[in-house]
């Protein structure tokens, strides 16, 4: 039931949400009134339709009150009989976690998705998508808390898994490849970042081509563990090909032209040094 109820809902919502996310949010907001007076508040429609609200809201960009929103729907669903529908609450939860990272309350967004992974792992196996994106999630919120191996750990599982079922080269595992090269990069293990990103920089241009802001960002990556090596004579040379495609494709006065250029001028710098 509960599938079907969001299955009904989402289209008409997601029409509104296109045109007006002010008009979505009012169209919800009247949906939920109406159940609540038509079937009560512990009705199954009823919670579903202020989960559906609370997401409405968070992508109006209210954020904090749909926090406050989906957090009471999940607790009232845990009494009910929508907390018997593990499909639903584990929607729900992934949702509220989002948030709670959207929020930047990072400690209460760690929590959330290490316990979702486990709920995950048991509805569904270790390499579900849902799993891997908890896991993936999870490994997020670790690196804001600056709990850079935790997240290290976290994230290179999930490039395993990703690698196992989908390949080196889909797009899924170069992000968490990519993820995986910054957290590397945090702990100063500025060699293994490197190679990592080199690799993540030539599958990038191999699929997508070298213009492409995805090979771009990567090289850029690749260039800045290359100064911190202090291997400034290829790290001058990538960020001098950096500026010269960024400025033929985003301009001079782009930020990320001035930047490549900074990085270069740096390089040349230490380049001169006795």
């Amino acid at each position: 039931m509960f599938a079907g109820i969001r299955r009904s809902l989402s289209k008409l919502a997601m029409g509104y949400v296109q045109r007006s996310p002010d008009m979505a949010v009012g169209f919800r907001g009247q949906e939920v009134a109406h159940h609540t007076r038509r079937y009560g508040p512990d009705d199954a429609r009823t919670i579903v339709s202020r989960a559906d609200y609370a997401v409405v809201l968070h992508r109006a960009g209210e954020t904090e009150q749909a926090e406050v929103e989906l957090a009471e729907v999940i607790e009232r669903a845990k009494a009910t009989a929508a907390g018997a529908d593990q499909a639903f609450m584990q929607n729900a939860r992934t949702w509220h976690a989002h948030m709670l990272f959207d929020l930047r309350r990072f400690a209460d967004a760690e929590r959330e998705w290490r316990a979702l992974s486990l709920v995950c792992e048991q509805l569904y196996g270790s390499d579900h998508p849902d799993t891997v994106a908890a896991h993936q999630s999870h490994a997020a919120a670790l690196y804001e808390l600056d709990r850079f191996q935790e997240a290290e750990t976290e994230a290179a599982d999930v490039v395993a898994r990703l690698t196992a079922s989908q390949g080196a080269d889909s797009r899924d595992t170069l992000r968490a490849r990519s993820s995986h090269a910054e957290y590397l990069y945090s702990l100063g293990r500025y060699s293994e970042s490197e190679d990592a990103w080199r690799q993540i920089a030539e599958a990038e241009n191999r699929l997508l081509g070298a213009a492409d802001p995805g090979t771009l960002h990567a090289r850029e990556e690749h260039a800045i563990a290359l100064y911190r090596l202090g291997n400034f004579q290829e790290a001058a040379a990538e960020f001098a090909q950096l500026v010269m495609l960024r400025e033929r494709t985003l301009g001079g006065g782009h930020a990320d032209t001035q930047r490549a250029q900074a990085w270069h001028q740096d390089a040349l710098t230490e380049l001169e040094q006795p």
